[in-house]
C-alpha cells in the first residue's frame, strides 16, 4: 500500500506533465508521428510499472525466468567477475562525446571506487539513482521483488545469491557516474549530477522502468525469449544510435574540423568497445576453463573484433554466434528444457558409464534449475563436471563451446554444441 501511495505522489504528476506534452496536436505536427507513438507507448509502461496495456500475463513463464535467474546467476563467479567490464561501455560513450580526457576521468573513478574502500559508499550515499540501482538490474530485481523481505533459511541463501553480484554492478556504476558528474561539471553543464545518474543507467544498463527497452513490457514472452540480454538491449542502442549512427556517419551534427574530431572520437569509442569485448571474451574463458577443467580452442583477437558488431544485434547476433560456433540460439529456458530430455537420453541409450554419469548431471542440473530454481545451481554443477571430466576432454575440450556474451555456461552441457559462459 506505501508504495502504491509512493508510485502515485512521485510519478503520476510527473506523467501528466509530460502528457500534456507530448500527446497534444503541436507536438504530433513538430515531432512527428513516430516520436508522438514512442512517448504514447512509454508513458503508457512507466503508468503500468514496465508493462503495456496488451501484455499478457503467464505466471507459468514466469516463475520458470526467476528460477532461471535464481539458480544461474545465484553465486555465479563468471557474473561476478564480469560486472567491471561494464566501464568499456561508459568509456566508449564518453569517449564519442568528451573525448579522450573524458574517458581517462572515468577510468580514474571507477579504479579508486574498486581501490579505495568506501569511496564508493560515498559516492552512493549522495546518489538517489545509485541507491534504487542497488535493487539491480531486471532479472535480480523481480528475483528480489518475489522474496521481499521474508526471513527463513531459503529467502536468505537466495537474497545472498545475488548480493555479491549486485555489489560488484553498484560499486562499478558508482565509479562511472562519479567519473561523467566531473566531466559534466568541468564543461559545465546544468544539473550535473541528474545529468550523470541518467547517463549512469544508460551506459551500465538500468534497473529503472522508465529506461527499458519497450520490447520487454510487451508480455512474459518476449522477457522470457530476452532472459540475460536485458544489458545487450541497452548496450545495441548505444553502439548503433550514439556511436555509428549519430557519431561515425553524422559528425554529432557538427561540419568541418569539428565534425571530422566527432567523427574520430566516436571511431575511438567504438575502438573501446571492441577492446573491451576482447578482454571480457579472454576473461571468461580463463573462468570456464577454471571452473570446468576444460581448455577451449584460441580464438584470434581480428576475429573477435571483426565478429563484435554483428554479434551485438539482440537475438539475431545469437544466430549469427551460433553459426559461427555450432551452438544453439534457442531462449534459456528452451535449452533448459531440452537438456532434461537430451540428458535422460544420454542415461538411458549411453554405452559408457561417463557418458550416462554425464547425462544424469545434464538432467539434474536442468530439473533443479527449472523446477527449484536454487542459487548456486549452475556454479555447482559446473564444478562437478569438473570432476567428471575425462582427461581427454579437459585438453580438447567439447566441439566448439567458446565464451559467449550472451549465454549462461549452465545451458551448456557436455555433448551439447551450446555457446558457453553468464552474461
Amino acid at each position: 500500500a506505501i508504495n502504491d501511495q509512493q508510485w502515485y505522489l512521485k510519478m503520476q504528476p510527473e506523467i501528466e506533465n509530460i502528457k500534456y506534452l507530448v500527446k497534444s496536436e503541436e507536438y504530433l505536427a513538430k515531432g512527428g508521428e513516430l516520436a508522438s507513438n514512442w512517448w504514447r507507448n512509454e508513458l503508457d509502461v512507466v503508468a503500468r510499472r514496465g508493462w503495456s496495456a496488451t501484455a499478457h500475463s503467464n505466471p507459468v513463464l514466469r516463475q520458470g525466468r526467476i528460477n532461471l535467474n535464481q539458480a544461474i546467476l545465484g553465486y555465479k563467479i563468471s557474473s561476478i567477475l564480469m560486472q567491471p567490464f561494464a566501464v568499456f561501455d561508459a568509456m566508449a560513450y564518453a569517449q564519442s562525446r568528451y573525448g579522450t580526457i573524458a574517458t581517462l576521468e572515468i577510468l580514474k573513478e571507477f579504479s579508486k571506487a574498486w581501490i579505495i574502500p568506501k569511496y564508493a559508499k560515498d559516492i552512493i550515499a549522495e546518489s538517489p539513482a545509485l541507491q534504487l540501482r542497488q535493487a539491480g538490474e531486471l532479472a535480480i530485481e523481480e528475483t528480489l521483488k518475489k522474496v521481499g523481505r521474508a526471513r527463513g533459511l531459503v529467502n536468505s541463501f537466495i537474497r545472498g545469491g545475488m548480493s555479491l553480484l549486485q555489489k560488484a554492478d553498484v560499486r562499478t556504476a558508482a565509479g562511472v557516474e562519479k567519473g561523467l558528474m566531473n566531466v559534466l561539471e568541468k564543461y559545465g553543464i546544468p544539473n550535473a549530477q541528474a545529468e550523470a545518474e541518467f547517463l549512469m543507467n544508460l551506459v551500465s544498463g538500468s534497473n529503472e522502468v522508465v529506461y527499458r527497452p519497450h520490447i520487454l513490457a510487451s508480455g512474459e514472452g518476449a522477457r522470457t525469449w530476452f532472459t540475460f540480454q536485458t544489458f545487450f538491449l541497452n548496450r545495441w542502442g548505444i553502439l548503433i544510435h550514439d556511436l555509428i549512427r549519430s557519431g561515425i556517419i553524422k559528425g554529432g551534427g557538427e561540419t568541418g574540423w569539428n565534425g571530422m574530431w566527432k567523427r574520430m572520437s566516436a571511431l575511438i569509442g567504438l575502438g573501446i568497445f571492441v577492446a573491451g569485448s576482447i578482454a571480457e571474451n579472454q576473461s571468461r574463458k580463463v573462468i570456464y576453463e577454471t571452473t570446468t577443467g576444460k581448455k577451449l580452442p584460441d580464438e584470434s583477437m581480428a576475429k573477435t573484433a571483426a565478429m563484435f558488431i554483428p554479434t551485438q544485434v539482440p537475438y539475431f547476433g545469437n544466430l549469427i554466434e551460433a553459426a559461427d560456433r555450432g551452438g544453439d540460439a534457442n531462449p534459456p529456458i528452451i535449452r533448459t528444457v531440452e537438456n532434461i530430455f537430451s540428458g535422460g537420453a544420454s542415461v538411458i541409450k549411453g554405452k559408457k558409464p561417463e557418458t550416462q554419469i554425464k547425462g544424469a548431471l545434464r538432467m539434474a542440473e536442468a530439473g533443479i534449475t527449472l523446477g527449484a530454481g536454487i542459487p548456486g545451481t549452475a556454479q555447482f554443477f559446473d564444478l562437478l563436471e569438473n570432476i567428471f571430466l575425462g582427461e581427454k576432454e579437459k585438453v580438447e575440450g567439447i566441439g566448439k563451446d567458446i565464451p559467449s556474451l550472451k549465454t549462461p555456461s549452465s545451458l551448456k552441457m557436455p555433448g551439447l554444441k551450446m555457446p558457453s559462459l553468464a552474461l
